[in-house]
């Protein structure tokens, strides 16, 4: 006898059929109580069964989206973590821009709007180009010193910035070697000075004093 046979027969009530203990009980009261009891015994069993499977599939269903937001959360330390080496390498790049082409460069590498759609190797050098046109416009006339400066007045020094202080300065310590040697300066011999040279009045009344010599016409021939 299959289930849905077993559950087409009408179950009685336990109490009904022990109402009267006098009577006999038939087969058709026997079938319904076992009917009855066979139905309470399979809903128990598909209950276990239920209860079982749910047990089994709750950890399964928590593993599963445990891993889900695992998986969205290295998704976004990746995405953190790139963001943040792009920024890290952006900044050094700026910072050798501006070791290289110094930092009024980097400010036109930056704001300059009209490289957004080229490339940056072309953006670069417009930067650099617009930043030493700035450096020309600011300072024409560099006093020298810095880099790339030019000083106008080299135009009109010639080559006396090169041999004058030489001069001077091998005469200053060539007169400076003499005095502390103690020669003099007249004669560059050693035992008197310039101020006392004995043969310089001697020299000087001798030429004062010297007779004029005529010479006679030659004769007339």
């Amino acid at each position: 006898m299959s289930e849905e046979e077993i559950s087409v027969v009408e179950p009685l009530d336990e109490s009904q059929l022990l109402k009267d203990d006098e009577s006999d009980l038939t087969t058709a009261d026997a079938v319904s109580l076992f009917n009855s009891s066979l139905n309470k015994a399979l809903q128990r069993q598909k209950n276990k069964k239920g209860f079982k499977y749910s047990s089994i599939l709750t950890p399964t269903v928590f593993l599963h989206l445990r891993t889900s937001e695992l998986l969205d959360q290295t998704l976004d330390l990746q995405s953190i973590v790139k963001t943040e080496l792009d920024t890290l390498n952006q900044r050094n790049k700026i910072l050798k821009i501006a070791d290289r082409h110094e930092w009024d460069t980097v400010r036109e590498y930056l704001d300059d709007p009209l490289a957004d759609s080229v490339e940056d190797a072309s953006k670069l050098r417009t930067a650099v180009f617009r930043a030493n046109s700035k450096r020309t416009a600011n300072k024409p006339y560099s006093r020298g010193g810095g880099r790339g400066g030019f000083n106008a007045r080299d135009f009109f020094r010639g080559f006396s910035k090169e041999s004058g202080p030489r001069n001077d300065n091998y005469n200053q310590q060539n007169s400076q070697q003499q005095y502390n040697d103690g020669l003099c300066f007249y004669c560059k011999r050693p035992g008197h000075t310039a101020r006392f040279y004995p043969y310089k009045a001697h020299t000087f009344s001798s030429t004062k004093s010297a007779p004029a010599t005529i010479t006679s016409a030659p004769p007339l021939s």
